[in-house]
């Protein structure tokens, strides 16, 4: 069986926090998988082992990695290298962004279109995120990066 995991980022810190997502009472909560437990300095997982994360950033991860074998979670941006012209004489730097379309999981180019996420994540490379990168959001149209 897949394992599904999620992250946020932690109201109290602004770090991001991996496991299982929950909502209860208006609270968003990330359950900390073992991996995130470890690399905290809690002394009570039992009580400890929660965090409320900020609603707008919790993404789940897609079971994909880029061709450098980064994992590849919902709002990630990727970049892509394509070829323009039927010579394919130039070439450019697209930003796409990691999104879940009709239930699949897309790169979202604006205005170029979408690709299913299966066919391009061994393409591209994760240069960031929606969250931790505000100043590359525009990109997520599909503008042109060098």
């Amino acid at each position: 069986m897949r394992k599904i995991r999620f992250r946020g980022k932690t109201k109290s810190t602004g770090r991001w926090a991996y496991g299982f997502y929950c909502q209860a009472d208006g609270h968003h909560c990330i359950i900390l998988d073992d991996a995130t437990l470890a690399e905290t300095e809690y002394t009570d997982p039992a009580i400890e082992s929660f965090v409320e994360v900020d609603p707008y950033t919790v993404g789940q991860h897609t079971g994909e990695h880029d061709r450098d074998g980064t994992p590849i979670w919902e709002d990630t941006l990727l970049q892509r290298q394509d070829i323009i012209g039927e010579a394919g004489k130039a070439d450019r730097n697209l930003i796409g962004r990691v999104k879940m379309y009709n239930a699949m999981w897309v790169v979202s180019f604006g205005d170029r279109g979408i690709v299913e996420l299966t066919f391009e994540h061994d393409q591209c490379l994760v240069i960031g995120n929606a969250h931790d990168n505000p100043e590359v959001k525009e990109a997520e149209h599909g503008e042109e990066k060098t």
